[in-house]
């Protein structure tokens, strides 16, 4: 306490206090300059990821084969599904014949899914691929958009899972080509490739 008075009273005592204040402030202000450096960063690095992200749709559009590759998110509309939940799937992005792109985007904006389409998102969820051969499949909602688009053979991977918006990331890739299911042997290394690093770039800036 004589520490104190001494420090609140002498000339000397004011100063060392008034010191301590202007480091403090300092302190202070040099990291609220940092955070926001930091968040400027991590908004340019977002765009660049998802600019990485979209450059590889158009990597996998660029093979002959593949007519469409869509970015789907599936989700309660922010809520953690739960029965009785009402799920819906919307397109983030296409990379697909131009005229096409904005028909499809608009068609898949907060589309209801039925039991076959969350039963499909359960099954690739483990790390399967949805393969579909739209002619010789039972009738759901998801063969009505496809046979009404042309689509003739559809895979849909697992991208992400985010827990903390509540949503899931899928992956299709289509072609509009009869008898063709992306069985060349260079094809299929191209899309491994390209979605193991589309899910890369997932977990690196949605799992922080």
């Amino acid at each position: 306490m004589e520490l104190i008075k001494i420090l609140l009273t002498s000339s000397g005592g004011i100063l060392v206090i008034s010191g301590i204040g202007w480091i403090i402030k300092k302190l202070y202000e040099a990291k609220k300059s940092k955070n926001k450096i930091d968040k400027k960063e991590g908004v340019v690095n977002g765009l660049r990821s998802i600019a990485k992200v979209y450059n590889a749709m158009s990597n996998l559009r660029n093979c002959s084969e593949i007519d469409r590759v869509l970015l789907v998110e599936v989700s309660n509309g922010g809520n953690a599904p739960r029965a009785g939940s009402r799920i819906y799937a919307s397109a983030v992005n296409v990379k697909c014949e131009n005229h096409m792109s904005k028909y499809i985007l608009e068609r898949y904006d907060r589309v209801r899914i039925d039991d076959e389409y969350i039963n499909m998102c359960i099954s690739i969820q483990s790390g399967l691929v949805y393969k579909m051969q739209v002619n010789h499949h039972d009738p759901c909602l998801l063969k009505d958009f496809y046979t009404s688009e042309g689509v003739k053979y559809s895979e849909v991977y697992h991208i992400f899972t985010d827990g903390e918006d509540e949503k899931m990331f899928i992956m299709s890739i289509a072609t509009f080509q009869d008898n063709e299911a992306f069985e060349r042997e260079d094809l299929r290394s191209i899309i491994r490739s390209e979605m193991s690093f589309i899910t890369m770039e997932f977990e690196r800036f949605r799992e922080k």
